[in-house]
């Protein structure tokens, strides 16, 4: 577009002094400062947009992240749920003995299931404060 331009205007000066134009080479072009600050200062605002998108690409990513976890654990809370009201009470029993989900027991299934001994109930502070004692003991029976 630019060569073309050139080539034109410069074929036209060149017929007045009967001058015929076989080819027009632009070999070295150079910018004014204003002209070349304005393209960088352009390709930093591209950047940065790119950027912003990514950005919010990245938080719409960990949003739906986040709705995900939050209704698997819902719908894990209502199994579990149904599981306490049709087994009354046997789930609880199951998970204590580590066989329904890695051994790890909710507070709640522990209020529902009264037959769970009394140092499961308390955290174990019992069992610990019985050893405590028990060990006082020994050492005193050393002196």
């Amino acid at each position: 577009m630019v060569s073309k331009l050139v080539r034109d205007n410069l074929e036209r000066r060149a017929s007045r002094f009967n001058l015929v134009l076989d080819d027009v080479s632009i070999t070295h072009v150079t910018f004014s400062p204003a002209f070349s600050e304005a393209v960088e200062a352009k390709q930093i605002a591209q950047q940065t947009a790119q950027r912003a998108a990514y950005l919010v690409d990245q938080a719409l990513q960990e949003k739906q992240s986040i709705i995900v976890k939050a209704q698997g654990e819902a719908r894990s809370a209502e199994l579990i749920g149904e599981a306490v009201k049709q087994n009354k009470g046997s789930v609880g029993r199951s998970l204590w003995r580590g066989e329904g989900g890695g051994g790890a027991v909710d507070v709640g299934i522990l209020d529902v299931c009264p037959q769970f001994p009394a140092a499961a109930q308390d955290g174990g502070r019992a069992r610990d404060r019985d050893a405590r004692v028990q060990l006082g003991k020994q050492a005193h029976a050393r002196l």
